[in-house]
């Protein structure tokens, strides 16, 4: 489907003022560098005609909007992955007034969020329903290019797989299924309890839907939730949930209306299991066309429009004059002379015919009143321009009486630009006077990049003395061949001084290895040299050892939270990988006491694609990484701005490691037929119609999958230049202890990648 232009947006925005309904616009896909530095252009004309708000994904877009357009209202979209308090709280102190969560939440979680945080929720209460945490979704990304980060998801999940990996428990499990087709949402019969949760918003999925969709779900729920309302009034809450009853021909007029075979009431009850998945027809059953024509008849063939009174007068020698009326509000518009009939007069009949065709208007002609004299002409025509004339005033009146008051742009501007040098003021000038969407100005980047000092720069950071290694281990075989390959590498010192030909800037170790063997975990850190109080030995980068969390931290993780953060306040922990806003959030919260803050590094999933996200994050975190989407042209060029800026804040690459395409409440094994509980970090695998098999990591304590690509993803060309300064990154996650061992000896003593198949995702090609 093509975008709304701007004529089309702005139009929206304008009918929805006049019925007293707000309008918001989904900004909510991640944006490079250069879009990023058009966005300003695009929002101005939506802002100035009274836009109430945009739903955001991306951090630099919510410091943009936060700065540059002051009133307008920024929701959080569910592509954040909030999943508890600790989020909302902190997208609260970075402005936003409302939260999309997860949809994955219980309705429990979604009540203590709303206590909790004291900030609005909005929740998807009917349509279709990712597989997938919104946001956490690169399956059709890396499989085609499609990034769902950028509204352009190929739906693998609603494709066809074969679950291996031992007993389930499901007849025929080695048979073709939809394991990762969730079924549709309709949540009718439980709004009450929703209601009663406190959600300020109820959210109906519509995208590529019919019109006739949007109308006929709408119209129905909006009707249960005036009955149970009503009900409250009258009867109270407890009263009210037990009188509360849905008739079973609005479930079969809902159920008509473009649904993927059957329904559910998505994660409000339950956290997952077979009941929520379509295992044998993920396909739409189509609608009902006889429905279809019903509800085009009742809503979408004649627009709503607003009551008003008329009243005309044509008497001959007097200009003629029609007034248009709403409430305290009346406007006139005024014609020429009303001449005497030398033939046929006019009548008041056909003067009131021309009144009433209000049909190009927003308004109906509730009372007409007609004031004229015998024997008058004026011609038919000169009726209907004055009637235009008098609707395009009254609509101009009406608007203005809703006092859509935007700040002067220059007083914006200006608010904006202390914290600004010179040349960046400079710069920023060309975004603030560009033309609404051309686009051709060119950026702070570009503009910058002509500087005679780039070229040093640029070469000092590709030197790779501010290079180091990472590496992030999730098993103990793992974490023993670490220790293996560090040794041998420290015996192969090649510099004068001593110091290794790479430093081991930070060792990222599993939160659940950590908490299950920490002594033996840091009694390998203590083989690797390192202390808590010093650099292991003269001249040498101290190895910093972090937790890295799980993707997704629900309310129930807080003790298992508080736990890590004990070891951080006992010096044990450097700091944490993070995986999501949820994380950065709560081990601030855990360790906001201390004297010494931990370092944090955001992982690839907190999603940096342009400086203003940079510098957004850079206020919680000490590093991010650079994520998978961006190709290598366009992560230079992200870095190249963060450098512009000069963020506090480092950041690393991902060269190896396998790519998480799905983090998921749901799980493949209790689809198949038997929970795995007590097996966790069992490795299943799906395997496609194509022979492809992607491994999916059971996280049992967390009651999660994580689903791979079906290769690792590698970029063995990055360690010539040892990450342009910033970290390189070894990532660990299904690899045996002597895989581990092959790799980490390929990359660090050799420069290259022991045989075999890999992927070198998007470092060239880029997403749409």
């Amino acid at each position: 489907a093509e975008n709304f232009t701007q004529e089309e947006l702005t139009e929206c925005i304008r009918f929805g003022k006049l019925f007293g309904v707000k309008v918001y616009l989904t900004v909510n896909t991640l944006l490079r560098q250069k879009e990023l530095e058009e966005l300003p252009a695009y929002l101005e004309p939506f802002y100035l005609a009274g836009l109430d708000g945009v739903i955001v994904q991306d951090l630099g877009v919510l410091r943009v909007v936060r700065e540059r357009f002051p009133g307008l209202a920024i929701h959080a979209s569910t592509q954040m992955t909030l999943v508890s308090a600790h989020g909302a709280r902190l997208l609260k102190e970075m402005g936003a007034c409302r939260i999309v969560p997860a949809r994955e939440l219980s309705l429990e979680e979604i009540a203590a969020i709303r206590q909790e945080a004291d900030i609005e929720l909005e929740t998807f209460i009917h349509g279709a329903m990712c597989y997938c945490y919104s946001g956490q979704c690169l399956f059709s990304s890396i499989l085609g290019g499609r990034s769902g980060n950028r509204g352009r998801c190929a739906q693998p999940c609603r494709l066809p797989y074969e679950i291996l990996g031992g007993e389930t428990g499901r007849k025929g499990k080695n048979k073709l299924s939809y394991p990762l087709s969730l079924k549709d949402m309709c949540t009718i019969d439980c709004l009450p309890a929703l209601i009663e949760a406190g959600i300020d918003s109820f959210k109906i999925e519509g995208r590529m839907k019919k019109p006739e969709y949007a109308a006929g779900v709408t119209a129905v729920y909006r009707r249960y939730l005036d009955l149970y309302y009503d009900l409250r009034r009258k009867s109270g809450p407890d009263r009210a949930r037990k009188e509360y009853r849905v008739r079973e021909e609005d479930r079969v007029y809902l159920s008509s209306l473009y649904i993927r075979s059957e329904t559910q009431d998505g994660y409000y009850f339950r956290r997952n299991g077979p009941q929520m998945i379509t295992l044998d027809q993920p396909a739409y059953s189509g609608s009902d066309e006889a429905l279809l024509a019903r509800i085009r008849k009742e809503y979408l063939e004649d627009r709503p429009r607003l009551p008003v009174e008329i009243q005309a007068v044509f008497r001959v020698g007097e200009p003629a004059s029609v007034t248009l009326r709403r409430g305290s509000l009346s406007v006139t518009a005024i014609g020429e002379r009303v001449e005497r009939a030398q033939k046929q007069p006019l009548t008041e009949e056909n003067i009131r015919k021309q009144l009433q065709k209000l049909g190009d208007s927003s308004f109906r002609a509730e009372r007409i009143e007609v004031c004229a004299g015998e024997d008058i002409f004026f011609p038919l025509k000169g009726i209907n321009e004055l009637r235009r004339s008098a609707a395009a005033k009254l609509e101009k009146k009406l608007l203005e009486s809703l006092k859509i008051n935007r700040p002067d742009w220059s007083i914006i501007r200006e608010q904006y630009r202390p914290n600004q040098s010179t040349k960046e003021k400079e710069a920023d000038d060309t975004i603030w006077n560009m033309p609404e969407n051309t686009g051709k100005t060119e950026c702070f980047i570009c503009t910058q990049k002509k500087e005679s000092n780039l070229d040093a720069e640029e070469k000092q950071y590709r030197t790779g003395q501010r290079g180091g290694w990472t590496v992030a281990l999730r098993t103990m075989d793992q974490m023993k061949s670490l220790v293996r390959v560090w040794q041998i590498c420290e015996t192969k010192s090649c510099s004068a001084s001593g110091e290794m030909f790479f430093p081991l800037r930070r060792i990222y170790i599993d939160g659940d290895l950590l908490l299950e063997q920490q002594e033996e975990i840091f009694e390998l850190c203590r083989q690797m040299g390192r202390t808590d109080h010093q650099v292991h030995r003269k001249g040498k980068v101290r190895t910093a050892v972090l937790a890295a969390l799980p993707y997704v931290l629900r309310r129930e993780e807080d003790p298992y939270l508080d736990r890590l953060a004990g070891l951080v306040r006992e010096e044990k922990l450097d700091g944490f990988l993070v995986r999501s806003l949820d994380g950065i959030a709560a081990v601030a919260e855990y360790t906001g006491e201390e004297r010494q803050k931990p370092f944090i590094c955001s992982d690839a999933g907190v999603y940096v694609w342009n400086d203003r996200a940079a510098e957004e994050l850079s206020e919680s975190v000490s590093c991010f990484c650079l994520p998978y989407e961006l190709n290598a042209s366009q992560q230079r060029e992200l870095l190249r701005a963060v450098r512009r800026r000069g963020l506090p804040i480092s950041w690393e690459k991902i060269i190896y490691g396998r790519i998480p395409m799905m983090i998921t409440a749901g799980c493949v094994a209790k689809t198949a037929g038997k929970c795995l509980r007590e097996s966790g970090g069992r490795i299943l695998r799906l395997r496609d119609r194509y022979r492809a098999e992607f491994p999916v990591l059971l996280n049992c304590r967390h009651c999660s999958n994580i689903l791979y690509n079906a290769l690792p993803f590698a970029l063995p060309g990055a360690v010539s230049h040892r990450g342009d300064g910033g970290d390189l990154r070894l990532d660990f996650t299904i690899e045996t202890g002597y895989e581990t061992e092959r790799i980490l000896r390929a990359f660090w003593l050799n420069g290259k990648l022991p045989e075999g198949q890999y992927t070198s995702g998007h470092e060239r090609r880029g997403v749409e």
